[in-house]
């Protein structure tokens, strides 16, 4: 029994190394891709962009507007969309101490999968995307870059600048808050998985589509955003995998029914 359990610890991490590596070659070609055709993130937000005439003491040669975000009913969307990771993130916090203190019964998977949700969106939406790439790398956003209303030269996904000096372009985070959604697809049962991947695919596509058409992000900061936040969360789950956490996730788990069980008992 343990032979065929240390079979299954290997199989389950193999598994996991694959996607991790499987989504870091796609990010990485996605980003060389986007780097060798500049002119598709142009296109892209030059459908939502709209040419107005320029006022007389103009300093910018194009003048013009992303009407879309001046849209009532999209821009009530997008806050509404802001207030979804938060509630989420609230409710994993609390079902993550329910589960510790007063379930008897909870299991070391448990306590995996809801480590999953959470360190996830701390280090992919948080820290990487947020904290690092937003505020270190410049990219100027789409209303910020010439022809498209801005006075900036246009930047390459992936290239350091200095025309913007925070909260930038590269990357997306409400992107990869939406991409962050997907970690909730732990807690479904397999025939559901599908339907609920489906409806996420929909979500994340609509909404990271709302910041291209308000001029806040280019296609290339949504796609690689989402993609970073993919190979955090393959990372996690392949570290999470290992022998050491599997235990250390056995470990919690007793200590937590006995907990709950000395709190019930109380």
């Amino acid at each position: 029994m343990q032979s065929q359990n240390a079979k299954m610890d290997v199989s389950k991490i193999q598994h996991a190394a694959y996607w991790l590596l499987f989504l870091l070659v796609i990010t990485m070609l996605a980003l060389f891709f986007f780097r060798l055709m500049p002119e598709l993130d142009l296109f892209v937000s030059r459908i939502a962009f709209t040419v107005q005439p320029c006022p007389e003491n103009a300093t910018i040669s194009v003048c013009g507007t992303f009407p879309l975000q001046f849209n009532g009913v999209l821009s009530t969307m997008r806050e509404i969309s802001l207030l979804v990771p938060n509630i989420v993130g609230v409710g994993a916090s609390i079902y993550l101490i329910y589960q510790i203190l007063f379930n008897p019964n909870t299991s070391a998977d448990s306590i995996r999968k809801i480590s999953l949700v959470i360190w996830s969106v701390l280090l992919a939406t948080i820290v990487l995307v947020n904290v690092i790439l937003k505020e270190l790398w410049g990219r100027p956003r789409p209303y910020q870059v010439d022809g498209l209303g801005g006075e900036n030269p246009f930047v390459l996904p992936g290239t350091i600048s200095n025309y913007c000096e925070s909260n930038c372009s590269f990357v997306s985070g409400e992107a990869s808050s939406a991409a962050w959604l997907f970690t909730l697809l732990v807690f479904l049962p397999g025939r559901w998985r599908i339907v609920g991947a489906a409806f996420l695919t929909v979500y994340v596509v609509f909404f990271s589509g709302l910041r291209i058409a308000f001029g806040r992000h280019f296609l290339s900061d949504v796609v690689v955003s989402v993609l970073f936040t993919f190979c955090v969360i393959a990372a996690l789950n392949l570290l999470f995998s290992t022998r050491y956490f599997t235990r250390l996730f056995e470990k919690t788990a007793r200590w937590s029914n006995q907990v709950a069980f000395n709190l019930k008992v109380r």
